[in-house]
């Protein structure tokens, strides 16, 4: 099984005060700098979809996919549009792993535990202390027709609809001490995944 992973990465940091999330360091690390890395240790590549270019992720080196349509659709559109650019690279690819670029702690086995349980079904996804996480999610790339229909509709945005809308399965992560699918949207996530940064180095 190839298995590509792409940080998801669009979105508009609409609660961050002016800055742009992706390049919150953490560490020293940029977060989407952070996700590629923590990504590509379980997949064979990673890119990093965008809807627009930006210099400095280009500047790390991963490829960088841009979305379809230069409007904001949400991360539905990022999903589809690397999809689609597997199908035109001709690159051997049989599941796109997805990951945002916002949330710093995901777990470095998830897409193990993603791949174990997808069996016959196209899509898997985390789920994760009673919730959905629709955005960490293993898609088979035989999806791409499929949710670019459903995207055709401008109706047509949200994640979970569409999954529910294949052959897809739920994977439970175990509850740990800290929320691993914890995403960074406003001033006081930022602060509080600097002091769980702080405190556990490792994490």
């Amino acid at each position: 099984m190839n298995i590509l992973g792409a940080i998801i990465a669009g979105g508009q940091s609409r609660r961050m005060a002016g800055a742009n999330k992706l390049f919150l360091e953490l560490n020293g690390e940029y977060l989407v700098a952070r996700a590629a890395r923590r990504l590509s240790q379980q997949t064979d590549q990673v890119v990093i979809n965008l809807q627009s270019n930006e210099k400095t992720v280009a500047s790390l080196g991963y490829p960088i996919v841009l979305d379809d349509q230069n409007e904001h659709l949400g991360p539905l559109a990022g999903i589809s549009s690397v999809l689609k650019w597997v199908a035109r690279s001709g690159i051997d690819i049989d599941y796109v792993m997805t990951v945002p670029a916002d949330a710093p702690f995901f777990p470095t086995d998830l897409v193990n535990k993603l791949k174990d349980a997808i069996g016959s079904n196209d899509i898997a996804i985390a789920h994760y202390d009673g919730y959905s996480q629709q955005l960490f999610g293993l898609w088979s790339v035989k999806c791409s027709d499929d949710l670019s229909d459903y995207l055709d509709n401008p109706d047509n945005r949200k994640v979970m609809t569409f999954i529910r809308s294949q052959n897809w399965v739920q994977v439970e992560i175990k509850k740990q001490d800290v929320d691993p699918f914890m995403n960074i949207n406003t001033q006081e996530g930022w602060q509080l995944a600097q002091n769980i940064a702080e405190k556990d180095g490792a994490l």
